[in-house]
């Protein structure tokens, strides 16, 4: 078979390959369902700082008007009327592989939730000073390697403080 043929032969398979497999699929804003949720679906607040999900699959959001668990239907607000919520303005979360979910507050508290459980691990402030009025948690990080530092009773993590760290 000539060259010129073989050619426009492979050319008319291509075409007609192309022509038989459907357009590429083209998404529209249509194919999305948008669902908003603010004050009157139940949220506490219109400003979240911080979001994260846990192992459970529960959103969990940072507001000033409390923590808030979504599972995606309501949301349940946690705030310092809760034993161990230290406060009620939230600005930092981390859900660590541990399963904890770490809780920051606007004035420097770090809290834990862990078995269902929430505890106050730190107050605001450092040793030996009153509370710093510029001192806002802006981010927890959970690590995931065993504190090593051989104090506290249960040597679950390391604050850094402006005085050194401190295991808690």
């Amino acid at each position: 078979m000539p060259e010129d043929v073989r050619a426009l032969l492979i050319a008319l398979i291509t075409l007609a390959l192309a022509m038989a497999l459907p357009a590429a699929a083209q998404w529209s804003q249509d194919d999305f369902h948008v669902q908003r949720w603010a004050l009157a679906e139940g949220l506490p607040g219109n400003h979240v700082s911080a979001i994260v999900q846990d192992q459970d699959g529960f959103l969990w959001l940072a507001t000033m008007a409390g923590l808030v668990r979504f599972d995606g239907t309501s949301f349940q607000v946690f705030n310092e009327t809760v034993q161990g919520m230290p406060s009620s303005r939230i600005t930092a979360l981390d859900s660590g592989l541990s399963g904890r979910l770490w809780i920051g507050t606007e004035l420097g508290h770090v809290a834990v939730r862990e078995n269902g459980i929430f505890r106050t691990v730190a107050e605001p402030g450092f040793p030996g000073q009153g509370l710093d009025p510029a001192l806002s948690l802006g981010q927890l990080l959970e690590d995931h390697q065993p504190c090593r530092s051989g104090q506290g009773p249960r040597d679950e993590g390391v604050l850094l403080e402006k005085g050194g760290l401190r295991a808690v």
